[in-house]
Order: structure tokens, then sequence, then C-alpha cells
């Protein structure tokens, strides 16, 4: 605040919905927020009439300068960096960047930049509203924060073959193998130690065609309570398709993302383990919270370890092996094979979990998105009973599920969506391919586009459960007109070329959808999208509501 702004002849402050001036108390007006926070800034919220003027007064002291509370400053900055690419970075660099609209952002970069800290040196003065908020630290924040001993202590002090559950509860340690999560510290694609078990899911989120190796621990005497979407109304989440299963505190959910290649006949020769991501469930006296974390392995004099990388990273990749899946098959009936690579897989960074993972309609942090019943409703080999079994079952069979409400096959299930006829419909049908190209945006779109999610603001919602309508994108305006040619609607029934959902799939620059975790298009799903878009939207057999909303007459100039 400030660093644009100066004082104007705005007068007019901003008013809520009964004209009544924000800065003034109105009882009548139910509000989220105070009406003005601490500095006297006032809270505008939507359903406040658009201000007449933009009003900066707030700002400002009487000599026009602005107040020491609204400004920024920078004390000891050390920028750290072990990437090659960011070694000559400097710790500090304004820009001058004053808006996001691409005309005027060129123009901005296009000034140069400023590496002088000394409009930003000193200290943030005290200042008279700061005396009238009493503040008394929290007594329970005492322990709130560890030091690097101790958490050089915990990490280091694991059992051979047992989990570290101490450290998991409050430590970043700097080793995978610090929490002891796997019974060869060198290799996280088997043998999880107590209380861990590998699961997999029906339909997969896409990164790169990554193969991926997941996991779940749950601390000892504690247990993963059974909650869904769509069941019985004591154990479902009232309309909320986002939140997972209710795992307890301490709980750790491990996924690995590796690059293999596979002979002729499907045996692997070769598997790069790139990263293993970590959340953790953890507590803060009265909250919990999810962590995440990517640990990046390499090849030491020890052999292989995994060290965690808090900046992210981008590798390279490449891959040529045939699906784990052998119902998964080709149009010649042949088992799929995947060959290609990326100069540009990520590793997330530290701050980039969230992104995804993270949204007001699940616990705070990077919660979980695929550990839902829906996802895990398939069969796989239990290692508790030794044999094939549903994964719920066997993760009650393992005690870290509570016992189930119904039989598997009576609670919600999404369909493997590279296999036709999964959906117990006819293979191939419009019913089937609507419902496992629904089962696909479920879990690769839907835990940013939903409500309370990183997307919520382009309207755009597209979880297996809610009406496909305008609001799941048939016949809805794109937010971002002009910028796809003549394509103007999310979705388009029996159009998939006029339809942005489709062009974002594929499109090969910073618009693709998703933007994260992934540079390739899956080249698969794309196909599917086209035949969903096309043939299934249109077919009678499926239900779809306001396709009379789409006026091909509406043309957005632009370019493609």
């Amino acid at each position: 605040d400030g660093a644009v702004d100066a004082p104007n002849d705005c007068s007019s402050v901003p008013t809520d919905e009964r004209s009544v001036s924000l800065t003034e108390a109105n009882a009548e007006s139910q509000r989220s927020a105070p009406r003005t926070d601490e500095r006297g800034r006032p809270n505008y919220e939507e359903s406040d009439p658009e201000p007449p003027c933009h009003w900066t007064a707030w700002k400002f002291d009487d000599q026009g300068q602005l107040k020491p509370e609204n400004g920024l400053f920078i004390d000891n900055n050390t920028f750290e960096s072990t990437r090659l690419q960011t070694l000559l970075v400097d710790d500090f660099v304004n820009f001058h960047i004053t808006s996001a609209e691409p005309a005027q952002l060129t123009q901005d970069l296009l000034v140069p930049a400023s590496n002088d800290l000394s409009p930003h040196a000193g200290i943030l003065a005290s200042w008279p509203v700061a005396e009238q908020l009493a503040y008394k630290p929290d007594s329970r924040s005492a322990n709130d924060r560890v030091s690097a001993a101790e958490t050089q202590q915990a990490c280091a002090s694991g059992t051979v073959g047992q989990v570290n559950w101490a450290a998991l509860l409050r430590h970043d340690c700097p080793r995978l193998s610090d929490y002891n999560l796997f019974a060869d510290p060198a290799d996280p694609r088997l043998d999880p130690n107590p209380r861990g078990m590998p699961y997999s899911i029906n339909t997969k989120l896409f990164s790169d065609y990554a193969v991926k190796y997941r996991f779940v621990f749950v601390p000892p005497d504690k247990q993963i309570a059974y909650q869904d979407f769509a069941g019985d109304p004591d154990v479902s989440y009232d309309d909320n398709a986002q939140r997972p299963m209710d795992l307890p505190v301490g709980s750790v959910i491990a996924k690995t993302f590796a690059f293999r290649v596979d002979d002729e006949q499907g045996v692997t020769v070769d598997e790069d383990v790139v990263e293993t991501r970590l959340l953790i469930k953890r507590q803060e006296y009265d909250r919990v919270f999810w962590v995440g974390m990517a640990y990046r392995w390499r090849d030491s004099a020890d052999g292989r370890v995994a060290d965690l990388l808090t900046e992210g990273a981008t590798v390279h990749a490449s891959f040529d092996y045939l699906d784990e899946d052998p119902e998964v098959v080709d149009a010649s009936g042949q088992r799929r094979r995947y060959t290609g690579e990326t100069d540009r897989y990520t590793i997330p960074s530290a701050t980039s979990c969230a992104n995804c993972h993270g949204g007001a309609d699940r616990e705070p942090g990077a919660a979980p998105i695929s550990f839902k019943p829906r996802h895990l409703n398939r069969e796989a080999h239990c290692e508790a009973t030794g044999s094939q079994l549903n994964q719920l079952d066997c993760l009650v069979a393992s005690s870290l599920l509570k016992p189930l409400p119904d039989q598997p096959e009576n609670l919600e299930r999404t369909p493997r969506w590279n296999v036709p006829g999964d959906t117990g419909e006819i293979a191939g049908s419009a019913q089937d391919v609507h419902q496992r190209m629904r089962a696909y945006l479920d879990i690769n779109c839907s835990y940013c586009h939903s409500s309370d999610g990183r997307a919520s603001i382009s309207g755009v919602y597209l979880d297996n459960f809610r009406p496909v309508d305008q609001q799941y994108g048939i016949c809805r305006l794109t937010q971002l007109g002009g910028r796809f040619g003549t394509r103007v609607y999310d979705i388009q029934p029996g159009d998939a070329g006029m339809s942005v959902l489709h062009h974002r799939d594929g499109i090969p620059n910073f618009l693709r959808m998703p933007q994260l975790d992934r540079s390739l298009e899956n080249q698969e799903a794309s196909e599917l999208m086209l035949d969903w878009i096309n043939r299934a939207l249109v077919s009678p057999e499926v239900e779809v509501d306001d396709t009379e909303a789409c006026d091909t007459s509406i043309l957005v100039p632009g370019v493609l």
C-alpha cells in the first residue's frame, strides 16, 4: 500500500450496502470482517457498491506522507539458493510492476529494475492504533517453535524398522530416511514399515506420465474415520466433495514419482526415482494443518538418498513403459505404452503444495486430494490378508481404518477413466464415456475448480457429483475472452474444437490447464475429452443442462 498511490482529492469513503461509510458503525450490516482494519483501511466486500473514486486518505498523514505502518521494511534480507541458474540472483529487486494487464505489464518490465534497499531500511515505528490493541502471547505457543538442534536430535533418534512418529509430528527432517517410513531407506517404492500400507486410485492425477507409488501411514492406536460425499448422512460431508477421509494427527501420505523404461514384454529394465512428496498432518495446540514437503533423490557415497528440497527444481525426464494396468489398451487392443521425454518436469517448492492441495473446503494447509472413498474403492493385493481385497476393506483389515458403514460395492466409486466399460455401462457408449471423463476431471481439476478452491473465481466447478450445466462449463462464457480466438464457451457440446476446455487441455503455453505439475499433454485423456464433447454431451443418454445458452453467433476477436 502506498507504493504507487499518492494523496488524491477523492473524499468519498467507500460505503456498505446501506450507503453507510465503512469508517462508521452500522449494526444493521452483517459482515465477515471488521468494517475497517487496525490501520483504518476499509474492508470492502463484494456486496458493497462500487466506490465512485479511489479513496487513499487512510494511507497518508496530514503532511501527505505515507504512514509508517503502510510501508515495507526489509531487514537482514538474505537470498539462499542451491540452484546453478539462480546463484547470481540479487538479494532484492523491485520491478516497478503496476498492473497485471498484459500491455501495462510489458511496459513495466521494460523499466529498469532497482536493487536499492535503502527506501525500505529501518524498523517499523510504533503507531497509536497498536497501543489500543492489547496483546498477550498465548501461553500455548511457548513451545510452538523448534530449534535446529531439536530438529537434528529428533530426526536422528529413529529406531530401525519403526516409523519415527515423533519427528513427523513437529520436524522437517533434512533426509527422507530420517522418518523411517520404508524398510529399505533407499527405496520408497515398496515395503512400508509397520502402520503403513500401499494403495492406488481408480483414476490418477496426470504428472507428465510419471509412475507413482502411494502409501498411507497412521500412528499406533489411531485410525482413519470413514467419510464420503454421497452416502450415510452420519459419515458424509453435506455437499463438500473436496475433503478426504478423516485421517488422525500424525498421519502421512507418501507419493513417489518415477520414470520407467520397460522392454518389449513389459519387464522393467530401468526406473529413475526422482522425488518423494509427503503430506503430514500436524497439530499446533488447538488446530490441525497439513504440511507438504518434497524430497529429491540422488546418488551419494552411501547409496541413494533423498534430500528435502524447499525451493523446488525443474529436471529432465524420459520414459518408455507399458501401463501397469493390463486392461488399459490402445485402439488396436494392445496394452498401452507411453513413450516420451520432457526437460520441464517440476518438483514443487515448499510453498507450491498448497496451490493444489489448499482450499477453504478442506483442512488447512496441503490437505490430501485423492484419499477419498470414491478413488480408493477398488481391488488390490492386501498385505494384511495375503489376497486380493478391496482397498477400503484392506485398510480396515490393516487396523488403519475404522469399520465401513456398508459393503464397498454400495459405497461411492469413480471408474478408471482409461478402461472402457469400467463404469458398468456398455464400453464406449455415450454414458460410459461421460462417466469416465467426469472421473478424470474430478481428480485432475476439481480440487481447484470448486466453490472454495484456487479457481473458484472461474465459476466452473468440476467435481463428480454436481449437475452438468453452466456451472460445469456448459455454454458458459469464458472469463478470458479474446485469449482463445473465436472460442467463447468453456464447453460447447458437439464441438470440441470450439470449446475452451479442450483447447486449454492441450495448448502448449502458460494457459494450459492444469497449470501446475505438468509440462506434457495427456494425449489419451485429450482424445477421450474430444469424444466426450463431440458425441457424449449431445447424446440423449446423457443428461446435460443449459445447452440452449450456447449462442454460436457470438464471436470474440483474438489470436489462436
